[in-house]
């Protein structure tokens, strides 16, 4: 992967969803294996859920990383997959409109992994998505890394205050200007106007962040991916 210089950041090109290079890896998987859904019989995985608690169990510092693939089954597509917002659109078809995400529930995913945190099992959360699901779900923010952002979630740079909204600050998906994070809003302590949290593509993952996170897995010594066809780190 290419990694941008951090002064690089200030002279990134606007990005246009409508010209994006959507037949670069960068949005979907080029070989056409990679696109395909698998699906084991049940007793294969019944094993393979065997031994997945077995090396839970044997973990003393469990880390996730969750990807969009989490959340489809909350209706809320994800990019790569069959359905993906970038796969249809390398086949020329319009991204399929998914639930509104202020409608979206924590998916049992989300839950199950929320209770191994309740139990001290998974020890932090490393995500790529933006729904705010893990949040909603009763993760608690000092247990995870929302590199990504999360579209609930506006921010003052000046004074460094976040809000947490009960909608979306975005505008509707594909319609807004990916290099202006501007919601419209202002700071109440210091008037500044506020800021999406969200990281788009040539964006660089806040700093805070992306340290916690890489802190978090290096000291694991078992990493679940979960909905991405990514290698997290």
């Amino acid at each position: 992967m290419q990694m941008l210089k951090r002064e690089d950041a200030n002279v990134v090109e606007p990005f246009d969803w409508n010209k994006a290079p959507v037949e670069s890896p960068l949005f979907v998987h080029t070989v056409v294996e990679d696109n395909k859904e698998h699906f084991d019989p049940p007793e294969e995985v019944a094993s393979k859920i065997a031994a997945v608690v077995e090396m839970v169990k044997a973990s003393k510092n469990l880390v996730f990383f969750t990807g969009a693939g989490i959340s489809t089954a909350a209706k809320l597509p994800d990019y790569r997959g069959p359905e993906g917002l970038w796969t249809l659109r390398l086949k020329g078809q319009e991204p399929k409109a998914g639930l509104p995400v202020e409608k979206a529930v924590p998916t049992l995913t989300h839950y199950a992994i929320k209770h191994l945190v309740d139990i001290n099992v998974c020890k932090f959360l490393i995500s790529t998505n933006v729904d705010g699901l893990h949040r909603r779900s009763g993760v608690p923010p000092q247990k995870l890394a929302d590199l990504h952002g999360d579209c609930f979630r506006e921010r003052c740079k000046k004074c460094n205050c976040v809000y947490t909204r009960l909608s979306s600050v975005l505008p509707p998906f594909l319609k807004w200007s990916c290099n202006d994070h501007r919601t419209n809003r202002q700071c109440d302590r210091c008037g500044q106007l506020l800021e999406d949290t969200i990281i788009n593509f040539g964006e660089l993952i806040d700093d805070n962040v992306l340290c916690t996170a890489i802190a978090h897995a290096k000291e694991a010594d078992l990493v679940i991916v979960l909905g991405s066809s990514t290698l997290p780190l």
